[in-house]
């Protein structure tokens, strides 16, 4: 369970792009572990180059051309490191001479959450976020992360977490106080699942007043389906009455995401080579 609370906070890390997950179900024989990656877009035009270590772990991305990157505009490639848990402990972004502009380094605590990450960039200030947390029954039920520029606390978000009787987080409750402006948000995410456990529909709220405005301010409704194996192979986001993203995925025999289609008809094609 703690996993998927840890999974919940990762939004505050710089996510890196999904090359597919192999489910413990495919047999041993049918596991590959990637070495590179080409990514094309649909005009057949190489985007994106990726090398993977053997146990799979993304340790370098190439943008291939202006803008493909995942984090922003100006990387020309990034470099990860890892611990011995498979956990990034380091992202290394440079441009395209090769200088590095970023550098984010994570930590984390005994549970395997995350406890502190430290963005440095070249000429702004020193950025961290420091995190907390309260356990119950091997359940993360309280964490909270402070969000500094050099020693000023700009901003601290506390989450609250409520369980359904399987450990899923059903709802989650996150309160952002922002400190030079001294105002606050507040915000509901309510997460429904399948019967295997798989999270199928996530309902954002936002509230700037009371609790009872709380149905009045739905912000988004996610929805996921998943195929026999476990896989994302649908995600529909639904922002108001007026727009509903819509991405597909699709995975080779491995296991490995092949094609990934946006709702405005972007495509990402990967091939792969194997250790």
């Amino acid at each position: 369970m703690k996993r998927k609370i840890c999974t919940i906070l990762l939004c505050f890390l710089i996510f890196l792009p999904i090359i597919g997950c192999r489910s413990e179900r495919q047999s041993e024989s049918a596991v590959k572990v990637p070495k590179s990656a080409k990514v094309y877009d649909k005009d057949g035009k190489l985007v994106e180059s990726i090398e993977f270590d053997e146990k799979g772990n993304k340790v370098k991305t190439v943008a291939e051309s202006a803008g493909s990157m995942a984090f922003d505009n100006t990387s020309y490639y990034c470099l990860l490191q890892y611990d011995d848990q498979g956990r990034v402990l380091e992202e290394a972004y440079y441009d395209n001479q090769d200088a590095l502009y970023l550098k984010v380094t994570v930590s984390y605590n005994s549970e395997g959450d995350i406890l502190k990450r430290i963005e440095e960039r070249t000429g702004e200030a020193l950025r961290k976020q420091e995190y907390e947390y309260q356990y119950e029954n091997g359940k993360t039920v309280f964490s909270s992360v402070s969000t500094y520029s050099g020693d000023s606390l700009e901003m601290k978000e506390e989450n609250t977490y409520a369980f359904d009787d399987k450990g899923n987080a059903k709802r989650v409750t996150e309160v952002t106080r922002y400190v030079k402006q001294g105002r606050e948000s507040r915000k509901y995410l309510v997460y429904e699942y399948s019967y295997q456990g798989n999270q199928i529909t996530k309902t954002v709220c936002t509230v700037y007043g009371s609790p009872s405005e709380e149905e009045k301010n739905i912000q988004s409704v996610s929805v996921a389906e998943y195929d026999s194996e476990g896989r994302v192979v649908l995600e529909k986001n639904t922002r108001g009455e007026a727009l509903s993203e819509e991405t597909t995925y699709t995975y080779n025999e491995y296991g490995l995401l092949e094609t990934k289609t946006e709702f405005l008809g972007e495509i990402r094609k990967y091939t792969y080579t194997y250790w």
